[in-house]
């Protein structure tokens, strides 16, 4: 008997446990980055917590990143979940198509037409949780934090007061900054963080040793949006061609767990006899 058979038969016992493990370890790393922090939310869709935005991880001067992505089914029962290549300037196929159906179709028909294959745009930052209430075991540790244009907008009104009253805040600055308080509540169906607003200017931690150690966790948010994070056009294509089954679709959209917020649907273009015509990208809500 050859020592492997020996050494497979030792071990097959233990097997089940390993590949069981493997198993669970491989679908969480599939659709579960450990790295990014969520909000718990009760059973009503309410929730909240306190988390403080974090400057830039050293020799990087960004505080944040946005990133496009699309999530949605098709008839073929397939689901197209990717990044959209447009993040970093690329080309997109379900963008251009998009662009096809708004360049050939009313607004009203254009925008139910690709109400469920739009980007999503979201928000990354880094973030200290100071208290979750809900999973207390996350306070005092660093998370990335994927956000929408709604709380991007607090953190643009901190930075940019509307009124001339209000004090402008660096709401990254580890001595100025100050925490946020964050707020769900779920209205009409939705996930609302309108309540949502930063408190008092306060330091992160009056401890050097704590704040090193706390500015050492801090992650790189350039990875996210490195090249290699996207599929060539060729490969999307390819893709989506699957989930279409190459017919005409009626789109599911991806469900989110943080369903927070929407852009504003109407894309502010010309008409010529309703018809929208020579679009760019950014001018389409998609």
């Amino acid at each position: 008997m050859s020592n492997y058979l020996k050494e497979l038969r030792a071990k097959s016992k233990q097997s089940i446990e390993t590949l069981s493990k493997q198993i669970d370890d491989s679908k969480k790393s599939s659709y579960v980055d450990d790295r990014v922090w969520k909000l718990s939310v009760d059973s009503a869709g309410n929730g909240d917590a306190v988390i403080r935005f974090l400057p830039p991880i050293e020799g990087s001067v960004l505080r944040w990143v946005e990133k496009y992505s699309h999530g949605f089914s098709g008839v073929s029962g397939k689901w197209y979940m990717e990044n959209c290549p447009t993040t970093i300037k690329g080309e997109c196929p379900v963008c251009d198509a998009n662009r096809i159906i708004w360049n050939n179709n009313i607004k009203e028909v254009a925008q139910k037409k690709t109400e469920k294959t739009k980007r999503s745009h979201k928000y990354f930052s880094n973030i200290l949780v100071v208290d979750d209430p809900a999973n207390p075991i996350n306070n005092g540790k660093v998370f990335l934090y994927e956000y929408g244009p709604k709380i991007f907008a607090k953190i643009e009104e901190a930075i940019k007061p509307i009124s001339a009253r209000q004090k402008a805040i660096d709401p990254f600055d580890i001595d100025e900054g100050a925490n946020f308080l964050l707020l769900a509540k779920n209205v009409s169906g939705q996930r609302n963080y309108d309540s949502s607003k930063f408190e008092s200017q306060s330091p992160i931690s009056d401890d050097d040793v704590e704040l090193e150690k706390i500015l050492t966790s801090i992650y790189s948010l350039e990875s996210l949006v490195s090249p290699e994070n996207f599929k060539s056009f060729s490969e999307l294509n390819n893709l989506l061609n699957r989930v279409n089954g190459n017919s005409t679709i009626n789109y599911e959209v991806e469900p989110e767990e943080e369903e927070e917020e929407f852009e504003d649907p109407t894309p502010p273009v010309k008409k010529k006899k309703d018809v929208v015509e020579d679009l760019d990208l950014d001018d389409l809500p998609f």
